[in-house]
């Protein structure tokens, strides 16, 4: 996304809790020099684009610009790594300055939307590094170092300033599909089911409708719906 992207901020409520995503486990493991890495898999990955945005954030503050640019994160990536785009294509990022090249160049018709696992990366307090396998390791990773991501919850409380969602809706509930026909429908299934639910998350395609304009916008992904936050509705 622009330069101009800030941290997005999230809503603490009990709710929210339930729609931060599943740790449980995670695929994280300490390598060692001599150990043989599996064939890379590339998947979609809402810890990436959560880790993209903040490194967009730093290059705002012009932390790119120094020295402590790496320190931006409370990890860092082992280069290099592979990325993939909505568009389908990929590319091999061979360094930190290249990936900030390749953030800051993205658009909503092409922007990165999956990482090949395996990966490594070194945290920065320890200096240890560390094999992540699949995104349950690497949401664990993003989620120790204390970044935000738009969810569920920012979704229905910001609905009616902006945009109406479009029902039916998909909503992953503790990673399976649950559809929705109704926001009705929906409050009476989170009011039964409030203490079974370990984690909750957006199923793309996202419906929504633009109120100032009656346009309806059809949100593929995770970089689509920060853009609708903070491009199309300027929510801070």
């Amino acid at each position: 996304m622009s330069s101009s992207s800030i941290q997005l901020k999230m809503r603490l409520n009990p709710l929210l809790i339930l729609v931060t995503f599943l740790v449980t486990a995670c695929a994280v493991e300490p390598v060692s020099q001599s150990e043989t890495f599996p064939e890379a898999t590339f998947e979609t990955s809402t810890a990436l684009r959560i880790t993209l945005e903040r490194i967009s954030e730093s290059a705002e503050e012009k932390a790119a610009r120094t020295k402590n640019r790496l320190n931006a994160l409370c990890f860092q990536i082992v280069y290099p790594v592979s990325l993939g785009y909505n568009t389908g294509e990929t590319i091999v990022v061979e360094n930190y300055d290249r990936l900030l090249e390749v953030i800051l160049s993205e658009t909503l018709e092409r922007h990165i939307t999956s990482i090949a696992y395996p990966f490594r990366i070194v945290k920065r307090d320890s200096g240890q590094e560390v094999l992540i396998t699949d995104e349950a390791g690497f949401m664990q990773v993003v989620q120790d170092c204390g970044y935000e991501a738009i969810t569920y919850t920012d979704v229905i409380t910001e609905a009616g300033s902006c945009f109406e969602v479009i029902y039916p809706l998909t909503l992953l509930v503790n990673t399976n599909p649950v559809d929705f026909g109704s926001a009705i429908e929906a409050q009476k299934y989170f009011a039964a089911q409030y203490a079974a639910i370990q984690s909750l998350g957006i199923a793309y395609p996202l419906n929504v409708r633009l109120i100032a304009t009656d346009e309806e916008l059809v949100i593929a992904d995770d970089y689509e719906l920060i853009y609708l936050f903070k491009e199309t509705c300027g929510f801070q």
